[in-house]
């Protein structure tokens, strides 16, 4: 086994691992972290991809959505990514995205409602 990193500049998901083992390396391994809302970021970000790549796939990331953020949103210092949990919603002037109030790790259940609007959202662009 071999480790090809271990820690990365997000939140939530820093402490992710990830590697290679097997007789010729073949086989990937990621270390996802027990934080239900971090494991999301890092499988959606990272693992989905790699799955995607192995199984012959072209576009192998989600598709990125321009949206402007209503409201604003106060981040702490530091150098690493952050992803937050918005509401998301289509106007005549495209997109919003409306961060949820409190973004800890233990409000887990805010992900079900960005799921839930996104859900909704895709209906209504695909209707």
């Amino acid at each position: 086994m071999r480790i090809l990193f271990w820690k990365v500049r997000q939140k939530p998901g820093k402490p992710v691992a990830f590697g290679v083992w097997g007789e010729e390396k073949e086989k990937l391994f990621f270390g996802i972290p027990g934080n239900p809302v971090a494991a999301m970021v890092v499988f959606e970000n990272m693992v989905k991809p790699a799955i995607r790549k192995m199984s012959g796939e072209e576009k192998i990331f989600n598709p990125v959505i321009d949206a402007r953020l209503k409201g604003g949103y106060r981040r702490k210092k530091g150098e690493r990514v952050e992803f937050i949990r918005v509401s998301l919603s289509l106007t005549e002037n495209g997109f919003v995205a409306q961060p949820f109030g409190k973004q800890g790790s233990k409000h887990t259940y805010r992900v079900w409602f960005m799921l839930m609007d996104l859900v909704l959202l895709m209906w209504e662009l695909h209707r």
